[in-house]
């Protein structure tokens, strides 16, 4: 049996503005709680902690189900979807900075096209699963990385290995 996560959306209750995207194996419930007493010092949690003081706590809904090795591909397409759309608060750093190091970002010009990454890979013989299975991360993850729609320094440095290239060649900040 197939372990199924959801992508889910915290919203105003007031305004009902996309605030948050979040991905949980748990029942919702229990991940609304943890939102709630989160003590950290985020944005977020400043913006929980003011509605709390007005009794008020977010909405969660279910934006996404998908099978957790497609998890955080998933939600960081919602992720960049509601930063396009709207004022979220999140950060976009993935929870294991080694593995996936994770930030969606725009990339304006510079190094290798995706196109290019591409051709490149196929004339070496080398596919982007088997980039995947060498950085740990899916198939799809590999794919956002190679166009521009997520950042990840292991993915980058694997694609910059399997290239002979440097990842300032293929990837220059």
């Amino acid at each position: 049996m197939q372990l199924l996560s959801k992508i889910y959306l915290l919203r105003d209750p007031e305004t009902n503005e996309a605030r948050y995207v979040g991905a949980t194996s748990r029942p919702l419930n229990k991940r609304l709680i943890g939102h709630v007493n989160d003590k950290s010092n985020t944005d977020k949690s400043k913006w929980i902690s003011e509605l709390k003081v007005n009794g008020n706590e977010p909405k969660i809904e279910i934006i996404e189900i998908c099978n957790e090795e497609d998890k955080r591909a998933r939600e960081f397409f919602w992720i960049a979807h509601f930063k396009r759309i709207g004022n979220i608060f999140n950060i976009v750093e993935a929870r294991k900075p080694d593995k996936i190091n994770i930030r969606i970002k725009k990339v304006y010009g510079g190094g290798m096209k995706p196109i290019e990454i591409k051709i490149a890979l196929i004339r070496k013989g080398i596919s982007q699963a088997e980039i995947a299975k060498r950085a740990g991360v899916s198939r799809q993850m590999v794919g956002l990385i190679i166009n521009r729609k997520a950042v990840s320094a292991m993915v980058m440095r694997e694609l910059a290995n399997a290239l002979g290239k440097t990842v300032d060649q293929v990837f220059p900040t």
